[in-house]
């Protein structure tokens, strides 16, 4: 069985069939059910849609582009779908016919190629005023809806299998001897540099240009967040938004709060560090960078996680970390939202407790005037004294315009370990690792120079001709998907995409 994660959907269509490009495809990704991610193993469905002037898209108007004319597209680059989405029942007539399946690749950096492809034959059709909707959206939000064109089958002169309504295809062993797939989904290496470092802005990379992190950065406001003291920082637990990484969620669930900055620019340490961690979606399960207690709000990893570390250090986990400084000056408006200077809560961190916070803690606006600025991506490890090395190592973005912080609320963060003892010294780095502003191609470890070099790339054209076996599977005996309601439609830089883990599944 695979669940259904993820949802993606483009204009125009990423296959084409026989040189003709449809209008528009839906894209639906399912990873191994159990399993953490799809980055080893995913199965991906595909919808295409085409205007012939006989009707419009249900599922176009179930995601805000009704076919009615004169509708204007969101203002927002993210907004809630305004009613429950079934994509079943809008797929039906596209289920029950043929389709075609393949072994390729994500479609988008970086390209790994571990994908199972279903792509519907039937094609559904679409109204001109709904793709031309969804275009604008894709144009104004993300710089354009042209995407990747397709891949060619035979790249090294060994040309992939298309089947028709059948499962079994042929899937590629995966090379990993080419350059940039070291660290690809199926080659995973154990690499883990150090942390904290010394960050010299001067010798930064900035060959890549700035990128903005409010164009990465999806925080949102939430009103409950649980506070509870560690052996080195004080830890808050709730859903703080999400960090979206060349088109992967990382999910925003922690964050910790130490009295002497870990990192360090040009050898000068800050009074302060915040650390926000975020783990990829679908790891199911908060990470222990910062603290090392066990409570109800940090459970520790254990054998129900499906064979990652109980340590509590999270070998298995996929994190990237958030770091913004913190200097002497007035109240700090998050940690007062934090709750730090109510004497009650002053008393609790003295004792070891933790305390809820029921009003809204705004992440988002507590943090921009640091994320509005430069930043600095590198890949690291944890920084918990005697903390191990996770399989995938650590990924940091680290702001250099600190946030204020005041003394007394410093003072509040009466911890068992405190000041130099709670931090480790700046470990040895290579100046040209630290990326100034910018997400490096290979800066999540997925290796996207398989994109241009990979034997196995999607999309493709799909030529009914080339079809070297006719099954006769069926393939919406096989799905299982379910309505889903309060869907987040939002921006991917590639696609409109929305991630739900309540979608439902297929067996295959």
């Amino acid at each position: 069985e695979y669940e259904a994660v993820q949802a993606h959907l483009t204009a125009g269509a990423m296959h084409s069939t026989g040189d003709s490009v449809p209008d528009a495809e839906l894209l639906v990704v399912h990873k191994p059910k159990g399993a953490h991610d799809g980055l080893t193993e995913s199965v991906i469905v595909s919808m295409l849609f085409r205007q012939d002037g006989t009707g419009s898209s249900d599922l176009f108007t179930q995601l805000g582009f009704p076919a009615a004319a004169g509708m204007e597209e969101p203002e927002m680059a993210t907004w809630e779908a305004a009613s429950s989405v079934d994509i079943r029942s809008a797929m039906d007539t596209s289920m029950q016919g043929d389709w075609y399946s393949y072994s390729g690749s994500v479609p988008v950096p970086p390209c790994t190629e571990n994908v199972h492809y279903i792509v519907l034959k039937t094609e559904q059709p679409v109204a001109e005023t709904q793709v031309a909707m969804l275009r604008a959206v894709l144009t104004k939000h993300t710089g354009g809806s042209l995407k990747r064109p397709a891949a060619p089958r035979a790249p090294e002169g060994v040309c992939r299998e298309i089947q028709e309504s059948s499962f079994i295809v042929p899937q590629p062993a995966p090379s990993c001897t080419a350059e940039g797939t070291s660290q690809t989904a199926a080659c995973w290496q154990t690499t883990c540099g150090k942390s904290p470092v010394d960050i010299e802005p001067a010798k930064a990379d900035r060959s890549l240009g700035m990128l903005k992190a409010s164009d990465l950065v999806r925080y949102a406001p939430t009103g409950h967040a649980t506070v509870a003291p560690s052996a080195h920082s004080l830890d808050v637990t709730g859903h703080f938004g999400h960090l979206m990484l060349n088109g992967r969620v990382f999910e925003a669930k922690k964050m910790s709060i130490k009295a002497i900055s870990q990192h360090t620019f040009n050898g000068t340490r800050f009074a302060g560090e915040l650390v926000i961690e975020h783990t990829l979606f679908g790891d199911g399960a908060v990470g222990h960078s910062g603290g090392d207690h066990s409570s109800d709000g940090h459970r520790r990893l254990s054998e129900e996680t499906h064979g990652q570390a109980s340590d509590g250090h999270g070998h298995g986990l996929h994190q990237v970390m958030l770091s913004v400084p913190l200097r002497l000056g007035r109240e700090n408006a998050l940690l007062r939202e934090l709750g730090l200077g109510v004497e009650a809560n002053n008393l609790a961190i003295r004792h070891g407790n933790s305390y809820d916070i029921d009003t809204e803690v705004d992440l988002a606006a507590a943090l921009a005037p640091s994320t509005s600025q430069q930043w600095y991506w590198y890949s690291g490890g944890l920084t918990t004294p005697g903390s191990s090395c996770p399989a995938w190592g650590v990924k940091w973005m680290v702001f250099e315009i600190p946030l204020e912080v005041s003394l007394a609320q410093l003072n509040a963060l009466a911890l068992p370990v405190s000041g130099l003892d709670s931090t480790m010294a700046p470990r040895p780095v290579d100046e040209a690792s630290i990326v100034a502003s910018n997400l490096p191609a290979q800066g999540l470890g997925l290796g996207s120079s398989t994109c241009s070099g990979g034997s196995a790339q999607s999309p493709i054209d799909i030529v009914s001709s080339a079809v070297s076996k006719v099954g006769s599977d069926s393939f919406l005996a096989k799905a299982s998907w379910k309505p889903i309601s309060g869907l987040r439609l939002e921006n991917t830089g590639n696609t409109l995409g929305f991630v739900s883990n309540q979608m439902g599944y297929a067996t295959i």
